[in-house]
């Protein structure tokens, strides 16, 4: 896996490759230093959150041997579960069968779109058939994750999958 961030964010200056499921820590980049230059530099609001996409239980045995995680007690949308890492700076460990959104489940290919999914797409579209075409051009996943991690950038020990945070164009223009 590599991690680029340097084009976008010459401030940064990092490039790094990191292999996945990576044991040794020294050959991580620090995430705590990135996540404080992301949030001076872009002035964010709030904490930069990298997700882990686990694929087995095994891995998922090995994440939580590392870090200290909270997992719900009711299934979460990907957006509730997100609120908790940016806004609150937890660990937040989500399984499969916890994720709740339709549009994200589908996406990370833990269900195939129906006709309700459809349906529900009409109002974004002229007719059936166009919104049928929306739901078959959605982008996914090639296979599903066993469950996801969204962790605050700088609570991370190993490179993240995707790293997600939010800036508008006036914290951008900085």
């Amino acid at each position: 896996m590599l991690c680029l961030i340097g084009r976008a964010f010459p401030f940064l200056q990092i490039i790094h490759q990191v292999p996945r499921g990576i044991k040794d820590m020294s050959m991580t980049p620090n995430y705590a230093e990135i996540q404080f230059k992301l949030m001076n530099h872009l002035r964010l609001m709030h904490y930069p959150v990298g997700m882990i996409l686990i694929d087995s239980e095994s891995q998922e045995e090995d994440f939580k041997s590392v870090y200290r995680f909270h997992s719900p007690v009711k299934q979460l949308t990907l957006c509730q579960a997100e609120l908790a890492a940016r806004m609150e700076n937890k660990n937040i460990l989500l399984h499969s069968d916890q994720l709740w959104c339709r549009n994200a489940r589908i996406g990370f290919r833990l269900q195939e779109p129906s006709e309700g999914d459809a349906k529900a797409h009409l109002k974004f579209s002229s007719d059936m058939k166009q919104a049928k075409n929306f739901m078959s051009s959605k982008p996914r996943m090639e296979c599903a994750p066993y469950s996801i991690a969204l962790i605050p950038l700088g609570n991370l020990l190993h490179c993240p999958d995707v790293v997600h945070f939010t800036c508008d164009n006036m914290q951008a223009y900085h």
